[in-house]
């Protein structure tokens, strides 16, 4: 059963917390020390009537749908981290659709805790760039956070995003044919409750539309990456990366100690998104720090670009 999003108050233990609030509530007197209310507790819990805690696990499944029913929002939201690799010969070159257009279609995704979720990502090359989009299923709403690929240990935005805005857009001229281009993208798919107007019919040519073409898998994915990371990860900016997406909100100092964190826990797509945001931050005020930070961090590329930036002239040293 699909999990209404942003609902605690649906969590049976919550009505069970209400109850036992109530009962010390009716203490006469009621508990004024922390050491009372350590007696109170235990004897009020063993007190619930046990047809309480019966009635709220067999009304769940009816609650549940109730409170999908009333809602005139997005009752359920998945979100997912993706990484989808392609040749690089692929990205340059894709193959031509039925409307002429160059465009390259992901494997088909599907979530088997929600039967009727399935999607594919499309990359369509143009003269000048590259632009992404996502097709599903009708009963969903899909956005798509952000996408970059990595390729010669740069990044290369796909999908305009504030927190990625730093990150320059690609020719295919920037691709080397042989190479695997990792592409990294995080999707967030949002349930759209079905309006009376909507026809059988309708749903079933969906369907049919959304069946793997030749050459296309599919791909059973869950909303949360199976990642086991040592006991010693303790840095929240990178676990948060690794195991849901998300970008860090970048500034000088904290992209240097991302990376100096990266010495120890191991992430090379993160460390590239911090170097490349440091190489993009190179001012009079930040170049020290950011020169320190790069000969400390052995990144060769990172000091280099300080170098050229005195070089040409763009900043003034004393």
């Amino acid at each position: 059963m699909d999990w209404p999003a942003r609902s605690p108050d649906l969590n049976p233990i919550e009505h069970v917390w209400d109850t036992l609030g109530r009962a010390i509530a009716n203490h006469n007197p009621r508990p004024r020390t922390i050491q009372e209310m350590k007696t109170a507790l235990p004897n009020d819990w063993d007190q619930l009537p046990q047809e309480i805690i019966n009635c709220l696990i067999s009304s769940m499944k009816s609650r549940c749908k109730a409170c999908i029913s009333s809602s005139h929002a997005t009752s359920v939201s998945y979100h997912f981290v993706l990484k989808w690799i392609l040749k690089g010969k692929d990205l340059k070159n894709p193959p031509k659709n039925a409307a002429n257009a160059s465009v390259i279609r992901s494997d088909l995704y599907l979530f088997k805790a929600a039967k009727d979720l399935r999607f594919y990502l499309e990359i369509e090359k143009s003269r000048y760039n590259y632009a992404i989009r996502i097709k599903g299923s009708k009963m969903w709403s899909f956005e798509l956070a952000y996408a970059f690929f990595v390729s010669k240990e740069k990044a290369f935005y796909l999908n305009a995003s504030n927190q990625l805005s730093f990150l320059p857009s690609c020719r295919s001229s920037n691709i080397l044919d042989e190479e695997d281009v990792p592409i990294h993208c995080v999707v967030i798919v949002d349930r759209v409750l079905p309006s009376s107007s909507t026809e059988e019919d309708d749903l079933s040519t969906e369907e049919d539309d959304l069946s793997p073409k030749d050459g296309q898998n599919t791909v059973d994915i869950g909303g949360t990456p199976d990642i086991t990371l040592a006991g010693d990860y303790m840095d929240k900016m990178v676990i948060d990366f690794i195991r849901r997406g998300d970008i860090p909100n970048f500034d000088v100092s904290k992209a240097i100690q991302i990376i100096h964190e990266l010495k120890k826990y191991k992430c090379e797509v993160l460390k590239i998104l911090c170097v490349q945001y440091l190489m993009e931050n190179i001012t009079s005020q930040t170049l020290r720090q950011i020169s320190r930070a790069a000969i400390d961090c052995g990144l060769p590329f990172l000091e280099r670009a300080c170098m050229e930036k005195i070089a040409n002239g763009y900043i003034q040293t004393k």
